[in-house]
């Protein structure tokens, strides 16, 4: 395209990277949130080293924020990031020092990796003890209805503009992801599938079904209008449908049956699970039949993606074979997603790494998969230890249950793990400061009691 059609897309660029750096705090985690969403991981601005413009507005927002907060008091609310961090800081330490040893290269790339995933869980949390109150379920309601909008326009006139504009812009951008010459679209002639200004389908069904859990966990709680919220809820299912994304609608289905369930009483409670356990075998038995009998992702290839898997770690199951070694040796350059060079013939196709599980697991064998996992976990129990002193405690364990359930049914593209990281991260600072003024407020009520209690102590009576 030509240099005036890029214009906007740079002065848009420009934008995002300023309020980033010169924004109130609510200011710059809106506006990463949106550079992270409307910019795809399809190309970069810089060559060597990689920097794609999401790039650029993480590590601009880390490090204004490092600045600001030298010499600062911190208080204790940030520890409860410290533990699960460190958890998975260590099990890529384990990895790299097993595999590679003390290699300056390999450090360097997995501190990037960890930046550019992590960091935006601690810009959010961040972020999350700044904002006032519920204002994020109101400012992001427009832009998720508008967003579900492009998708239904991409299927209708097979034609992906938002992300053929923005791409098109980029020095360098590699077309494994999608041609620009036809459209920048997905859909396939068995059924229908939308990206938008992500990478691909499944990338779309990440960020939608995240968000509809965030918006789920609101209902009828009037943090924002009724009608707002069955809105975009409404957007959000349409959206999923017509990404092709199956997960996403099995990840909807999901936290929509965990929602009704916690919201009955005990009787009802009984009988629902005695449903569910009477109908759960029908149900697989159906899932199974629909993959088996479907042009995508079957079971038969989810398990020889297991068993690939398994072969390739059995020199090191436990730290695994290293940092990237998936990106470097199991897939093609540029295409995760369907050119895998399977058993190591460039002539079969495994078809991706579809769960977290396999691609931890060749990465960072056993010790890195389940630190992987007791990290989710220690975020969904504390959710659950203070699901009733705030509602983003419950709005947390919802997004953490339909984002590790997007995992491992259909793993990760290029940077869709960060969708589900920023709402987490902010859902985790909401409940975190949360629980800290409930402990305060019960200290000054042990307090008070304290002096009511004691008795006054009678004065001396001195002669005269």
């Amino acid at each position: 395209m030509s240099f005036a059609l890029n214009l906007p897309v740079y002065f848009l660029f420009a934008a995002i990277l300023y309020k980033i750096c010169k924004g109130d705090e609510a200011g710059k985690f809106y506006a990463l949130a949106l550079g992270t969403l409307l910019f795809p991981m399809a190309g970069t601005i810089i060559a060597k080293p990689t920097v794609a413009p999401n790039h650029a507005f993480i590590y601009a927002y880390l490090f204004i924020e490092f600045i600001q907060a030298i010499g600062k008091n911190h208080t204790n609310y940030k520890r409860i990031l410290y533990i699960p961090l460190f958890l998975i800081i260590a099990c890529t330490t384990t990895t790299i020092l097993n595999t590679e040893g003390f290699d300056p290269q390999t450090f360097y790339i997995a501190a990037r990796d960890f930046c550019e995933s992590y960091g935006y869980l601690i810009a959010a949390f961040i972020a999350g003890t700044h904002t006032k109150g519920n204002e994020i379920f109101e400012k992001l309601y427009k832009p998720t209805i508008i967003f579900c909008g492009f998708a239904v326009i991409e299927v209708s006139i097979k034609y992906n503009i938002p992300y053929m504009l923005i791409c098109s812009a980029y020095p360098n951008y590699d077309a494994s992801f999608a041609s620009l010459d036809k459209g920048a679209v997905f859909i396939e002639s068995w059924r229908i599938r939308a990206a938008v200004t992500t990478v691909h389908p499944t990338a779309l069904g990440t960020v939608l079904s995240t968000l509809f859990a965030f918006y789920l966990s609101i209902w009828k709680k009037n943090i924002i209008s009724q009608n707002k919220l069955v809105a975009t809820l409404v957007a959000l299912i349409i959206g999923m449908y017509v990404s092709g994304s199956r997960t996403s609608m099995i990840c909807a289905v999901l936290v929509t049956a965990v929602f009704i369930f916690s919201k009955v009483n005990i009787y009802l409670k009984i009988l629902l699970a005695g449903v569910t356990i009477i109908s759960f075998g029908t149900l697989i038995s159906l899932a199974i039949n629909h993959f088996e009998n479907s042009n995508g992702s079957s079971l038969d290839l989810r398990r020889e993606q297991l068993l690939f898997s398994i072969l390739t770690i059995q020199q090191s199951p436990i730290y695994g074979n290293g940092v990237q070694y998936t990106s470097k040796y199991v897939f093609e350059a540029g295409d995760e997603g369907s050119k895998g060079k399977a058993w190591g013939s460039d002539d079969e196709d495994l078809g991706g790494l579809e769960s977290i599980i396999f691609r931890r697991l060749i990465d960072y064998g056993f010790l890195g998969l389940g630190g992987f996992f007791a990290f989710l976990l220690y975020f969904q129990f504390y959710f659950l230890i203070h699901r009733k002193r705030t509602l983003y405690a419950k709005c947390g364990a919802l997004v953490t249950l339909s984002f590790t359930a997007f995992l491992i049914l259909s793993g990760t593209l290029a940077n869709s793990i960060v969708y589900g990281y920023i709402l987490l991260g902010f859902c985790l600072a909401r409940t975190r400061m949360a629980a800290i003024n409930h402990t305060k407020d019960e200290e000054a009520l042990e307090e008070s009691e304290a002096e009511i209690e004691e008795p006054e102590q009678p004065k001396a009576i001195t002669a005269k």
